[in-house]
This record gives C-alpha cells, sequence and structure tokens, in this order.
C-alpha cells in the first residue's frame, strides 16, 4: 500500500495490522519540516487507531534533555506525538548512520 502521511484523506490502513514501523524523517535545510513532522505524526496516530495494531515502533535519534539540535527537538516531539495514541508506541533512538549512498524519498510507513 502506499499513501502520503501528509495527505490524511490517502491514509485508509487495513484493519488487520499487528505493529507498524514509522520510518519517517524531514532533514530540509530551509526549515518548515517540523511542522512536516508533526502533521505526518498527528495523520499517523488518527490512521493507526482505526486499525487493530497492538504496537507502533519508532525510529527516531539519540536524544539528550539538555541540548538538541532542531532535528533531534522535532523527533522528540513526533514520539511524543505518537505516545499520546491509543497504540502502544516503542521507540528506537538511533545514532547517524553514514553509508556510501544517500537516498531521499517521500514520507511513509512500512505496516
Amino acid at each position: 500500500m502506499e499513501a502520503d502521511l501528509l495527505d490524511a484523506a490517502s491514509l485508509s490502513f487495513p484493519s488487520d495490522i499487528d505493529a507498524a514501523y514509522y520510518l519517517v524523517h524531514s532533514m530540509s535545510a530551509s526549515g518548515g519540516f517540523s511542522s512536516l513532522e508533526e502533521r505526518s505524526a498527528n495523520n499517523f496516530v488518527r490512521a493507526i487507531q482505526a486499525t487493530n495494531a497492538k504496537q507502533v515502533i519508532y525510529l527516531s535519534g539519540i536524544i539528550n534533555d539538555k541540548e538538541l539540535s532542531t532535528h533531534l527537538s522535532s523527533r522528540k516531539k513526533v514520539e511524543e506525538i505518537l505516545s499520546a495514541g491509543k497504540v502502544p508506541v516503542t521507540t528506537l533512538r538511533a545514532g547517524i548512520i553514514v553509508g556510501s549512498e544517500a537516498h531521499h524519498s517521500r514520507s511513509s510507513a512500512i505496516l
């Protein structure tokens, strides 16, 4: 299935989901990505709550409470939005992964 998390009307998840992996991050240097991430997370929460999902797995970044970059502050906000829903959330906090190629894609969720 394909959906755009920024378009709530495109989100119609099958009801028989056991778990969903939320792997959505924006990395725009021009700003505005935080509001896009929040909107995507809110749309996802509304859609996943209409299913029988028992777990959401969220891939976040390493977060401390002292000094967070704008990107990591946004990751923390997304975690709070996902956790406010009725489906339990497990957050995996990963460091930066460096590879030989960089791929950019639209917002997506793996169900």
